[in-house]
C-alpha cells in the first residue's frame, strides 16, 4: 500500500518572509539516460547543449516536466508550478575515445579540450555550474561532472541542465550516463526587498 505523508497547511510570518504550506511529496521528478543516446550521441565542442533532450522521464510526480513538443514523449524543462525553494541534482559521466591526428597517428581526443561545464539554467540564465579543466593532465579517459544546489524560483521559471565543452571545434565526447532530478523543498513567497537607504555621509572635522 502506497502511503503519502502530507503536512497540514501552515503560515508563518518571519521577518519579511512568508512561509506557506509544505508538501515535499507533491513536486518531484527524475530524468535519466536513454539507451539510444548513451555512448552514441556525441557532445560537440563549443556548443551549448541542452542535455534534457537526451534523457527519458523516469517519474514526474506532479506533471510539471514539459515535453520537447506536443507530440514528443521526451522531456525538455521542469516548469516551476509555484514560487518557492527547490533542490536539483545533475550528473554527467562521459568518455573520450582514441582517434588519429592529421598524419594518421593515434591521439587521445581529450587533448583537444580545455574545459567542460555542467550548468543548471533558468531559461538562458545560469543559476549554478561546475567546471572541469585540463583533462589532458590525467591518465583516465572517463570523467564525471555533477552539481547539487538549492535555489529560490518563481512560478513559470523553466529549469534544465546544459553542457558546454571548450576546445578545438568539431571534437566530441560521449555521455555514458546522465541524470537530472529535483523536488520542491518549501512553498515560500519573498516580497520585493525595500530600497536601501544611502549611507549618510560623516561630516568632516
Amino acid at each position: 500500500m502506497k502511503r503519502i505523508i502530507k503536512t497540514k497547511p501552515s503560515f508563518l510570518l518571519l521577518g519579511l518572509i512568508v512561509f506557506a504550506s509544505f508538501d515535499a511529496s507533491s513536486q518531484a521528478f527524475r530524468m535519466v539516460s536513454r539507451s539510444d543516446t548513451t555512448n552514441q550521441v556525441g557532445l560537440v565542442n563549443n556548443s551549448d547543449i541542452k542535455l534534457t533532450v537526451l534523457l527519458s522521464l523516469q517519474f514526474d510526480v506532479s506533471g510539471n516536466v514539459a515535453r520537447m513538443n506536443p507530440h514528443s514523449s521526451f522531456p525538455s524543462d521542469f516548469v516551476v508550478p509555484n514560487d518557492g525553494v527547490y533542490h536539483f541534482d545533475a550528473n554527467l559521466n562521459f568518455v573520450f575515445r582514441e582517434g588519429v591526428d592529421d598524419l594518421g597517428l593515434p591521439v587521445n581526443s581529450k587533448l583537444f579540450f580545455m574545459r567542460w561545464y555542467l550548468k543548471l539554467v533558468n531559461g538562458n540564465k545560469v543559476i549554478e555550474q561546475t567546471v572541469l579543466t585540463n583533462p589532458q593532465s590525467g591518465s583516465s579517459n572517463n570523467f564525471s561532472l555533477s552539481l547539487s544546489t538549492t535555489v529560490y524560483l518563481l512560478k513559470g521559471d523553466r529549469i534544465s541542465v546544459r553542457y558546454l565543452g571548450e576546445g578545438r571545434t568539431g571534437k566530441v565526447v560521449y555521455p555514458t550516463f546522465i541524470s537530472f532530478s529535483g523536488f520542491k523543498v518549501l512553498d515560500v513567497t519573498l516580497p520585493v526587498p525595500p530600497e536601501i537607504s544611502p549611507i549618510p555621509k560623516v561630516p568632516s572635522d
